[in-house]
């Protein structure tokens, strides 16, 4: 990747600034996906909790799911908020 800003927000020279805008509009789209596929693990997981399947390959796996969901959006919290 290339950056178009220097650390902390300014528009390295000779960047544009409606392309950079569309790439933090790229990162926004990237991040609220990020949040509904973990809305939607956590559903799925409780669902199965309530039918006592915790102990299921598919529990499991959707515990992996949402641990790294959650890693990635707080690995993004780090740099942006």
């Amino acid at each position: 990747m290339d950056r178009m800003t220097a650390p902390g927000g300014a528009l390295l020279p000779g960047q544009s600034p409606e392309e950079a805008l569309r790439r933090l509009s790229q990162y926004e789209d990237l991040r609220a996906s990020l949040e509904g596929q973990l809305a939607s693990t956590l559903e799925k997981l409780e669902s199965l909790r309530a039918q006592g399947r915790t102990r299921s390959a598919t529990y499991q796996q959707l515990l992996a799911q949402k641990l790294t969901l959650k890693d990635f959006l707080s690995r993004i919290d780090l740099f942006v908020r």
